[in-house]
């Protein structure tokens, strides 16, 4: 396996952005939900109305996705994967939303699959251990 390259961030981010389209689908707000069921209760509220899903806009600036509106769309499509499989907040939730994830991005290769891994799944290990959210990305992913 390569060492760690930014490249593979990158290729991650132009995929994400094919699952949604900023302003339509999602849209980046500070006050996004951010418990399993005020995520539901918000998905349910903008299907039905039709407006964006509020996806957190915070912590975006150090992304590995390349830009803060690919950080977004990978956002919203882990959101959406919670709702649609019914996926907690928590540890297990996290992992199996971070599974579910991998394979609806289709083929990459094995440095976009540990890059992607250890973004989700170590985010949601950190997370469980810390209690702190992870401001910089691309600090965690290369270390």
């Amino acid at each position: 396996m390569q060492p760690y390259s930014p490249q593979y961030g990158l290729s991650l981010g132009r995929i994400f952005q094919q699952f949604g389209t900023l302003g339509k689908d999602y849209i980046p707000h500070p006050d996004a939900p951010n418990t399993f069921p005020e995520l539901l209760r918000v998905y349910r509220d903008c299907t039905r109305t039709g407006a964006p899903l509020p996806v957190y806009e915070g912590g975006c600036e150090d992304t590995i996705y390349g830009t803060p509106e690919a950080n977004y769309a990978f956002r919203y499509m882990h959101d959406t994967v919670h709702v649609q499989l019914g996926l907690e907040f928590d540890i297990c939730g996290e992992i199996a939303a971070a599974k579910s994830q991998l394979r609806m991005l289709g083929p990459l290769t094995k440095e976009e699959i540990r890059t992607f891994l250890i973004d989700t799944a170590g985010q949601a290990l950190w997370h469980t251990i810390t209690g702190e959210f992870l401001e910089d990305q691309a600090v965690f992913v290369q270390w």
